[in-house]
């Protein structure tokens, strides 16, 4: 028999901690990338500012099995690395900002950023 109410409770567990950290340590995501240089970021309403750095982040995790002897995911193991830092160059509103990266990062939609 399923326990489909455990599930939504892992998942609601994960939601709460990630949700948590975000008011500590603000992230975000490239919302639009506008050229090979350039690109629309979205952070928490109000973080950022004209000339603040944003890091661009990539999570990396060691291979291997996925799950350690416990049958518990291995995700205690990843490490978010910064691959990249930009400077915000104009704030759209208070959720979105303009941000430009030196030539050589390389970036897309989607990618998580977050500001130093």
């Amino acid at each position: 028999m399923r326990k489909p109410k455990t599930w939504r409770a892992a998942v609601a567990t994960v939601l709460a901690a990630v949700t948590g950290c975000a008011a500590t340590n603000p992230e975000g995501v490239i919302a639009m990338k506008i050229d090979d240089r350039t690109a629309h970021v979205s952070l928490a309403s109000g973080t950022v500012a004209d000339g603040d750095t944003v890091a661009l982040i990539e999570s990396r995790c060691p291979s291997g099995p996925r799950l350690d002897r416990t049958r518990k995911p291995r995700s205690d193991k990843c490490k978010k690395v910064v691959v990249g830092r930009g400077v915000v160059t104009r704030v759209l509103n208070d959720r979105y900002a303009v941000a430009e990266f030196p030539p050589g990062v390389m970036f897309d939609e989607g990618d998580a950023i977050q500001k130093q």
